[in-house]
């Protein structure tokens, strides 16, 4: 069975797993979610990119539309198709 849901696996803070900081968490994205999302890259946010706003964008493209989640200051861009 496939999945049409993209499946992310958030790793620890490089700056210090002990400190459970949200910030420097290097992030495996897989799956397509639909063929929502282009795959096979590295897109770099910048250090201060809430996490939330990747949650918000993966929800925005798959049809779950919402101003703000958790901490969100917007979409994540560099996702896109094309």
């Amino acid at each position: 069975m496939r999945s049409a849901s993209p499946h992310v696996l958030p790793r620890g803070s490089k700056s210090g797993p002990a400190l459970h900081l949200h910030e420097d968490l290097p992030t495996l994205m897989f799956g397509r979610g639909g063929n929502n999302f282009k795959t096979g890259r590295r897109i770099v946010a910048r250090r201060e990119t809430p996490m939330c706003n990747l949650f918000l964008t993966m929800m925005d493209r798959m049809g779950v539309h919402m101003e703000h989640f958790g901490d969100s200051n917007g979409h994540l861009t560099g996702l896109d198709l094309g």
